[in-house]
């Protein structure tokens, strides 16, 4: 075994026998709680009571609909992205009006686990770092919960995405980013989305295209071409040229604070996150690590996938309790993570070591992590449901993927895997970590992601009641919801 350098709180393992020893010494996190304490519970769904905003111009609030919501992901514009853009089919966030409200016990779990987690990164001079001593501002735990207190957590999402869609599925959970964006706001430093895209029309710039959002106004700043924001929000969006770059000049407020999107393999990644670090709440170069989760008890790290690859072969073969584990490397989404599965039947979602080494093999020696296996629940063990027109509804759009709608229908929540998208957000007045709510997600088969094919809806935690005054009418039916359903 190696000690990383000048990482004391770190060992990366070059023996798969040293590695096995240390996987089984992993202790899982368990919200403490009573017996009789109920740690997740579905809302049932109803045509006549409120589940979803379904904020609609000259309508109001709606209350009684019962019916999927389909939430456009935009895609980048036609002069980025050609190969995209002439794709008619488009990719939707598909919400079901059946909330899920967790114990105010879980919320303030996973604050501790949150400050525990984000204390294992390695930091890196951002705005959130210098300025508030955290490497983020806001952050996206996904993990898996049961109400026997398991807590799977795979990892808290550094530059998360999805929270610009509270709006439409969670106002409690809307409300706490707005608050925190207020904050920022207070103290001088008004949050802006920025988008760094890769092109495929055959243009290389030399820095690469720029976009960017006053996420808070929603004004573009300064007004250059105007777009759909892509993946979360649909606001405009606007391109920060080379040539403004090129010319020294400031293209927006030198003081603004900044939620940057961008591969780390772009091209330009690494100009802009050089360029912008300054301002960022959340990791940079740092972004899309993994070892954090070693230094904090969540998995042990490995000095290279063959070596994660012979001890997960190890623990899978010599001990019945892991059926499967997790090999994850650096990456976001599930690009870099693979489940492990030994010989035999597998399940969907699962990788033979062969194909594990064809997903991650060709990141060569990068270090990656090697964690327990926890198995999400279904829908049908948390009490989510489809009702007869969720199919219908999901199919009257055709999706960029497959499969969608196929088994949305009553009696196959058994087939999909739930797992919780939940945010924390830093309060710079109280200086701590805020758990309060999000979404949870659920696919066929044993990788969640955010296909054709799966389902989401709102996450709400049962002791988190936003600051900010007054109410919008639908957080106040939101918290009516969970005085009338919460049990605590």
């Amino acid at each position: 075994m190696n000690q990383y350098p000048n990482d004391p709180n770190l060992t990366i393992h070059t023996d798969p026998g040293a590695l096995e020893a240390a996987f089984y010494s992993l202790t899982p996190p368990c919200v403490p709680h009573e017996p009789d304490e109920r740690l997740l519970s579905a809302v049932p769904r109803s045509a006549e009571a409120w589940r979803l905003p379904r904020n609609q111009r000259g309508r109001g609030i709606v209350v009684g609909d019962d019916t999927p919501i389909l939430l456009p992901m935009e895609t980048p514009p036609a002069d980025i992205c050609d190969s995209v853009a002439n794709d008619s089919r488009g990719i939707y966030l598909n919400v079901l009006p059946n909330p899920l409200i967790m114990h105010t016990k879980v919320g303030r779990y996973l604050e501790e686990w949150a400050a525990r987690l984000m204390a294992a990164r390695t930091t890196e001079h951002t705005l959130a770092q210098d300025a508030y001593g955290v490497p983020m501002l806001i952050g996206r735990f996904d993990a898996a919960m049961r109400n026997d207190g398991t807590l799977g957590i795979y990892e808290l999402d550094d530059v998360c995405s999805l929270w610009g869609w509270n709006s439409e599925i969670n106002p409690l959970a809307e409300i706490g980013c707005m608050d925190m964006e207020d904050q920022l706001a207070a103290d001088g430093h008004p949050l802006y989305l920025a988008e760094l895209f890769e092109r495929d029309d055959g243009v290389d710039s030399d820095v690469g295209d720029m976009y960017m959002i006053a996420r808070h106004t929603g004004q573009a700043y300064p007004a250059f071409r105007q777009r759909a924001y892509a993946h979360c929000d649909s606001l405009p969006r606007m391109s920060l040229s080379s040539g403004i770059y090129q010319r020294g000049e400031v293209p927006y407020d030198s003081q603004a604070s900044l939620l940057f999107r961008g591969r780390k393999q772009a091209k330009h990644f690494e100009y802009y996150a050089g360029k912008l670090a300054a301002q960022a709440i959340t990791p940079m170069m740092t972004r899309d690590e993994k070892l954090y989760l070693a230094r904090a008890g969540l998995g042990v790290a490995a000095a290279n996938v063959d070596v994660a690859l012979e001890a997960g072969r190890r623990i899978i073969a010599e001990n019945n309790d892991h059926q499967y584990v997790v090999i994850k490397t650096e990456g976001a989404r599930t690009e870099g993570t693979a489940i492990l599965a030994g010989g035999g039947t597998k399940e969907r979602g699962t990788y033979s070591s062969t194909q594990v080494m064809r997903k991650l093999g060709a990141l060569g020696a990068q270090p990656c992590i090697v964690q327990p296996f926890y198995r999400p629940p279904t829908m049908a063990e948390l009490g989510l449901t489809f009702s007869a027109q969720d199919s219908e509804v999901i199919q009257s759009v055709e999706h960029r993927g497959h499969d969608a709608g196929k088994y949305t229908v009553p009696g196959q929540e058994h087939r999909f895997s739930a797992i919780l998208r939940t945010f924390v957000v830093y309060n710079t007045r109280e200086k701590r970590l805020m758990h309060i709510g999000g979404q949870w997600a659920a696919t066929p088969g044993l990788i969640v992601h955010g296909a054709a094919n799966s389902v989401a809806g709102p996450l709400y935690d049962a002791g988190y009641k936003p600051q900010m005054q007054p109410f919008h009418r639908s957080a106040e039916l939101a918290l009516d919801m969970l005085a009338t359903h919460s049990a605590a």
